[in-house]
C-alpha cells in the first residue's frame, strides 16, 4: 500500500476512536441532576396521544 494509503486508515481510525472516547467519556461524566436539568424523560413519561 502506497505511503497516502497509510497516512488516510491511520487518520480515519484514530478520528472514529478518538471521537468514540469522546462520546463515552461525555456521557459516563454526565452529573447526576443533568437528567433534571435537560428535562430527559423515560419512554413512558412522554405523553403520545393514542389515547384520544
Amino acid at each position: 500500500m502506497y505511503l497516502s494509503g497509510w497516512i488516510f486508515l491511520l487518520t480515519s481510525c484514530l478520528t472514529v476512536t478518538g471521537i468514540t472516547f469522546w462520546c463515552f467519556y461525555r456521557v459516563l461524566t454526565l452529573p447526576a441532576d443533568a437528567a433534571v436539568e435537560n428535562e430527559l424523560h423515560a419512554p413512558l413519561d412522554i405523553e403520545t396521544h393514542e389515547a384520544e
